[in-house]
C-alpha cells in the first residue's frame, strides 16, 4: 500500500531539494533488493519537516519497522505525532520508542531543561516538525518491514544491510547529521552495521553502560555518535537510561560537535 493524500508531509521551500534527492534515493533502493517479497515490504524513511533548520541536526538510527511495507515511515509518523495518537488509538506518550526519541531530541535542542519540566509529546503535537518546534531525522538500517512484530531476525536485517550498504551510506551523506543516536548498533555483528553507516569511527568513551560515545565521519562530515539502548527496551527507565546519560555525553562532547558542524555543514535560515 502506498502513501495517500492523508499522509502528505509539507516541507518548507528550502528543504524541498533535500527531500527530492532523498526521494530519488528511496526510489532506486528497491532495485538492489533480491526478492519480490522484500521489495514489497520496503519502507522508506528520512527526515521530518524543519530538520535542516535545527541548531543541531539529530539523526536517530533504528533496526527495522513493522507493518509499514510500501509506506513512507516519515509520512506515517508525522501524521501520528501531530494527532497525538498511534494507529491503535494509544497516546503517543505511551510509546516508549517514540516518546523517548521526542524527549531526547527536545533535550538536545532545548539545552536539556530539568526532566520535570520536559513536556509530553502530545503537548507539543501542534508545534512539532514546524518552524516553532523541534525536528529530527530517522532511518532504519533495514528498510524491509515485516508484516507483524516479532523478535529481530538478524540474518534478515544483515541481508538487507548488505544489499543496501551503498544506499545506507548515501542516505547518511544526504542527511548530514551533527549527532547520530544509534540504538544498540555500533558493536553489533562485529561492527558490520557501523561499517555500513560510516566511513570511519573511533571509540571515545564506553565507560557508561547506557551510552557509548564515538566520533565518526562520512564523506568528510564529522559526527558525534551516541550508541544507546534500543528505544523500545521495556526494562530501561527513560530518565536514568536515556535522557540523563545522553545529556551528560552531550554536555561533555557537544561543544566539539558544534565546532565540527560549524566548519563543514550549513544551517538553513529561519522561515519568515
Amino acid at each position: 500500500m502506498s502513501d495517500n493524500e492523508n499522509l502528505t508531509v509539507v516541507y518548507p521551500p528550502k528543504e524541498k531539494e533535500l527531500k527530492k534527492k532523498l526521494d530519488a534515493l528511496m526510489q532506486e533502493w528497491p532495485k538492489c533488493i533480491a526478492t519480490e517479497q522484500d521489495r514489497k515490504a520496503f519502507c522508506s524513511d528520512g527526515f521530518y519537516p524543519f530538520y535542516a533548520y535545527q541548531k543541531i541536526k539529530i539523526l536517530f538510527v533504528g533496526q527495522e519497522s513493522y507493518g509499514l511495507g510500501e509506506h513512507n515511515y516519515i509520512a506515517v509518523f508525522n501524521n501520528l505525532y501531530h494527532s497525538g495518537f498511534l494507529d491503535d488509538n494509544k497516546s503517543i506518550n505511551m510509546s516508549k520508542f517514540h516518546s523517548r526519541m521526542f524527549y531526547v531530541a527536545y533535550g538536545i535542542l532545548r539545552d536539556f531543561p530539568e526532566w520535570e519540566v520536559v513536556p509530553y509529546p502530545d503537548a507539543c503535537r501542534t508545534d512539532i516538525f514546524t518552524k516553532d518546534g523541534i525536528s529530527f531525522a530517522f532511518m532504519n538500517i533495514s528498510k524491509i518491514s515485516p508484516e507483524k512484530y516479532r523478535p529481530t531476525n538478524w540474518s534478515d536485517v544483515m541481508r538487507s544491510v548488505h544489499e543496501g550498504a551503498a544506499n545506507i551510506r548515501e542516505e547518511m551523506k544526504l542527511l548530514a547529521p551533527d549527532i547520530v543516536i544509534t540504538m544498540h548498533l555500533m558493536k553489533r555483528r562485529r561492527g558490520k552495521i557501523a561499517s555500513a553507516l560510516f566511513d570511519k569511527w573511533d571509540e571515545v568513551d564506553c565507560t557508561d553502560p547506557n551510552v557509548h560515545v564515538y566520533w565518526a565521519t562520512n564523506a568528510s562530515k564529522k559526527m558525534l555518535v551516541l550508541d544507546a539502548w534500543h528505544f523500545s527496551a521495556r526494562n530501561k527507565k527513560t530518565f536514568e537510561c536515556y535522557y540523563q546519560p545522553i545529556e551528560q555525553a552531550c554536555r561533555k562532547y557537544l561543544r566539539q560537535a558544534s565546532k565540527a558542524a560549524g566548519s563543514n555543514s550549513e544551517r538553513l535560515p529561519a522561515e519568515n
